[in-house]
């Protein structure tokens, strides 16, 4: 299995994230869960190679020798887990937020989308009609407005932000409720500044149907994407 098509967090790979921010050691953490602390050092070796950098460093001398402490990278992953998103890595490497993974039917009418309830997300890649469908939606690729304006993107969502999560310079997570869904868009902190974007404040998604790419693996007779 790719990275792209992996799941990147579990409930157990969160639980063990949560268990780590609230007690900063490993194995008090693996027996909190029940697990081995040999499975604890898996998970984490497995997120370390999913997320495309470390989310828990351990501190081998001085003070706070033995301490495991979240990295910001460990941080923003398990913030975006608490929001009960489903992520996977894009596949491009440290310091790009991990895709956010939508489920639904395909419809090849009127245009190839996936049925998202009572919305369809428009896409670029083909299926058979009525077949379940994974499709992966990288933050980079999504644009954050606080109105509409005429643009070539066909997806265009109204949208809440539900959470800002921005640990160290690097982009900030801004997870949005949209079309029923959790999306997270990735924006500067400027942009933050700028458009006052906060817990509550609404806007506008806009997504390109060619940016959305299909991660599960085609059943037989569905047309290649």
């Amino acid at each position: 299995m790719t990275a792209e098509r992996e799941t990147l967090l579990t409930p157990l790979d969160l639980a063990l994230l949560e268990a780590l921010a609230l007690d900063a050691n490993l194995v008090r953490a693996c027996r909190r869960l029940g697990i081995p602390r040999d499975r604890g050092v898996y998970r984490l070796a497995r997120l370390r190679r999913a997320a495309g950098g470390p989310v828990a460093r351990t501190n081998r001398g001085g003070a706070g020798a033995g301490a495991t402490r979240l990295t910001p990278l460990g941080e923003r992953l398990r913030g975006l887990g608490r929001g009960g998103l489903d992520l996977v890595h894009p596949g491009a490497g440290q310091g790009r937020l991990p895709a956010v993974i939508l489920r639904g039917p395909y419809r090849a009418r009127p245009a190839p989308g996936v049925r998202l309830g009572r919305t369809t997300l428009w896409v670029g890649f083909g299926a058979r009609d009525g077949e379940p469908v994974s499709c992966a939606i990288d933050p980079e690729s999504v644009l954050v407005a606080l109105a509409r304006f005429p643009t070539s993107a066909r997806n265009v969502l109204d949208g809440v932000v539900t959470g800002v999560h921005a640990h160290g310079p690097g982009p900030v997570a801004l997870a949005v409720r949209a079309a029923g869904r959790r999306l997270v868009a990735s924006v500067t902190p400027g942009a933050v500044r700028s458009l006052r974007l906060a817990r509550g404040r609404r806007v506008v998604l806009y997504i390109k149907a060619t940016a959305i790419r299909r991660v599960d693996r085609p059943t037989r007779g569905s047309p290649r994407s």
